[in-house]
Parts: structure tokens; sequence; C-alpha cells
């Protein structure tokens, strides 16, 4: 027993040794100087550890800072041009009115780092992690994480983790790469501003709004996933998806000019301009799907406003469910729609059919407060399967046909009202041309 109590006290002993020196370690790396004696020699913040302190004016220029550490620290106005940090750590951390010119932080942590107003040119964030302190409640202002009220030109994100961090009021170019680790617990977006110009590549969102783009903002994303998400527009200027999966209920909203390519498709569309869809698979909509009401069981819900235009040019599959409603056109041409649905608020709205077989549908409201009456359309080559239930309280307004039939007998069904004008020539179609990244205006970033 004697023995035993020996031995557990040399063991304590060996434990508050070792804290001691690292504790004398860490003292011997915390160093408190100057901006005048930083600016002289910065590369003495190596490794070492600058705490409780403030800063006005600070410069840092052509230095490589590897492991160093800022704790409690308040930049006011900094400087940092042509420096790399290397595996460094900014916790509890305020820099405002800062100047960043060709910095890269590289593998580097920020916890509850907050960054306002400035010019970042030339930034790069590659690896390491940017969250709020994981021990005191987000949503609090003091202890969360964000860059606010930013200009950009050429900012990049690479394999970031990004824990509930909000980037509010930016403006310029900046590019996401490789982030698939990010998280948000409130429903704000990830990004928000004026004139954004995003390059989004190899990312996925699941469960929050990526971004929130405003006045004269564009956006131009590949090979990336999005799940119950959103980019949400205002006044915003074009959105172009290539390669992309948008899925389960992801909203796009007020793009622009909106251009999706070669995707997976079960989102919502809404607002105004002109969408275009080519070489893409409708899929179901699985946040929907798990609704009872099965008017909701879509796979791609298309809400136009008065002067919107979609066109949907075919999908590699047969669409499951695809939903129309809202104002505008909506053409669509070489597919076979499983529940084709016209739904309530479709006054403004004409349909232009091409090449289309359609194997049951639901147009309009069995609500006498929600009447469809859509101004018609174009309907060539068009084969329809029952059933096609037409509700009391619609009117589909004069379809003029050509090539319309019923392969396996009437498809309509309900009491509301369908006239079809059928034609002997085929219709004068336009050519549709989808329109490149280039003559959108949009850059590729990743070049």
């Amino acid at each position: 027993m004697f023995k035993t109590k020996l031995k557990l006290r040399w063991i304590i002993i060996a434990v508050l040794a070792l804290i001691g020196v690292y504790y004398m370690y860490e003292q011997y790396r915390t160093i408190r100087l100057s901006p005048e004696e930083i600016i002289a020699n910065p590369s003495i913040l190596n490794g070492a550890i600058m705490t409780g302190a403030v800063y006005k004016g600070l410069v840092l220029k052509d230095v490589t800072l590897t492991g160093t550490k800022f704790t409690k620290i308040i930049l006011e106005k900094p400087v940092f041009e042509n420096v790399v940090f290397i595996d460094a750590k900014f916790d509890d951390m305020n820099m405002k009115n800062v100047q960043f010119k060709n910095v890269q932080f590289k593998d580097c942590t920020f916890i509850t780092a907050q960054i306002s107003n400035g010019d970042f040119s030339e930034v790069s964030f590659k690896g390491g992690s940017f969250s709020y302190r994981g021990d005191i409640n987000s949503r609090k202002r003091d202890y969360s994480s964000y860059i606010m009220g930013v200009g950009c030109d050429k900012v990049l994100f690479d394999a970031v983790a990004m824990n509930s961090v909000s980037m509010n009021g930016m403006e310029g170019s900046i590019t996401f790469k490789n982030m698939h680790n990010i998280k948000k617990d409130d429903s704000s977006s990830v990004i928000n501003g004026n004139k954004l110009t995003l390059r989004i590549d190899n990312c996925t969102a699941d469960g929050f709004t990526f971004s929130a783009m405003f006045e004269g903002s564009t956006a131009y994303v590949t090979n990336s996933t999005f799940k119950n998400s959103a980019f949400v527009g205002e006044n915003s200027k074009a959105m172009y998806f290539e390669n992309c999966k948008i899925l389960d209920g992801t909203e796009i909203h007020d793009a622009g000019t909106l251009v999706i390519k070669n995707s997976t498709v079960s989102g919502a569309f809404s607002g105004k301009g002109n969408w275009y869809f080519e070489g893409c698979e409708f899929v179901l909509d699985r946040s929907r799907a798990k609704l009872v009401d099965m008017v909701y069981e879509v796979s791609s819900t298309f809400e136009g406003d008065k002067d919107s235009h979609a066109f949907v040019l075919g999908s590699k599959t047969k669409a499951p469910w695809l939903s129309v409603r809202g104002g505008g056109a909506v053409d669509m041409y070489n597919m076979n729609i499983e529940n084709f649905r016209l739904i309530d608020w479709a006054s403004a709205l004409e349909v232009n059919l091409r090449n289309v077989a359609i194997y049951g549908g639901d147009f309009g409201s069995e609500s006498k407060y929600y009447k469809l009456k859509m101004k018609g359309g174009k309907w060539e080559n068009v084969q329809m399967y029952p059933e096609v239930n037409i509700n009391e309280h619609t009117d589909l307004g004069e379809l003029k046909t050509y090539n319309l039939t019923f392969p396996n007998g009437n498809p309509w069904r309900g009491t509301g009202q369908v006239k079809t004008i059928p034609v002997k020539t085929p219709f004068d179609w336009p050519e549709i041309h989808v329109p490149t990244p280039t003559e959108m205006g949009l850059k590729d970033t990743l070049e």
C-alpha cells in the first residue's frame, strides 16, 4: 500500500512539473511589443503568442509567420501586405478597417474572429477552420465569427471548415472551392452583399441558405451539391450552374438570367428574368415527398414573374413531377412528364409544349378562391395519357395544337374548361440559344 501511494505521489509531481514547464513555455512565447518594434522586425512573431493588446496602424509586410497565436487582440486599421500565415491561431480577435493585400492564411484557426470593414485584395484562406466559440451561444453577436463590410478582389476560401460563420455586406470577387464542411445553426446565409461576383466549385450546402445576392450580383457554380439550400437574389444579374445537384427543396430566387446545365434538379425556381434548363435530370423532391398533401410531391416548381420566361430543354429521364405556377411563359421541349401540375396563381401564364408526353396531371385548384385562368399556349407533338384532372375553377384559355394525341383515350377529367384549336401546319418555333458564362459576363476565377 505504501509503495502504491508513493508511486501515485511521484506521478502527481511529474504531471504538475509538466504543467509548470508548459506554462513557463507559454509565458516565454508570449510577447508584448509596440507596433514600431513589430514593424521593425516582424519575424519576431514566429511561434510567439500575442495577447491582451490593442494595436492601431500595425503594418506587416514581406514576412512568413508560422505557429503564431493571437489571443484577445484588437487591431485597428491593420495593413498586411505580402504576408503568409501558416498554422496560426486567431482567438477572440477583432480586426477593424483592414487593408490586406496578397495575404495567405494556410491551415489557420479562427475562433470568434471578427473582421469588419476594409479591403481584401488577393487574399486566400486554405485549409484550417473558421468558427464561433463552441461553449458560448453563437447567436450572440459578441461571440460569433464574421467578416462584414469588406470589399474583395480575388479572395479565395479553399477547403476551410466553417461553423456558424457569416459574411455580411460583402462586395467584389470571392471564390469558394472544396468547401464541404460548412455548418449553420440559424437561417442566415453564408454570404450576402451587393455587387458580389461569386465563383463556387466542388462545394456542399445542406440545410441553409448559401448566398443572398443583391444589386448587380452574379454566381458561377460548378460541380457542387445543394440540399434544402437557397440562392436568394434581389436585382441580381445572373446565375450559372453546371454539373450540379440542386436537390430537396433548394430555392433559386430572382437570379436575373439563370442557366442550369447538365445537372440533377429537384428545386423551386421563382422570380423574373429568363431561365434555361439544358441537359438536366429532374428527380423527386425528397423533402416535399414527406408531406401528406400530395400536391407538394413534386420534382421541381417553376413560379415566374409576369415578365419571366423559362425554357426547359429536355430531361435525361422521365420527370416524376413538375409544377408550374405564377406568370410569364414556360416552354418545355423533348420531355416525358409523369405528373404535370398547373397550380393556381397562374392567371398570366402561357405554357408552350413541343415533343412532350404527359402521363397524368392536375390543373388548377378545387377551391373557388384560387382560380386558374391561363393565357393558353402552343402544343405541338404532345401525347396525353389519363388522367389529367381539370378542376372546376380552371380555365386553360385557348390552346393552339398541332398533332395533340390521346393514345389511351380522352385524358380529361373534371369540370374545368379547356379549348383546343387544332392547326394544320407545325408552329414556327424560335431557336433557343442558351447563354454561355462569357455571354453572361461571368469570369472563371479558377483559371
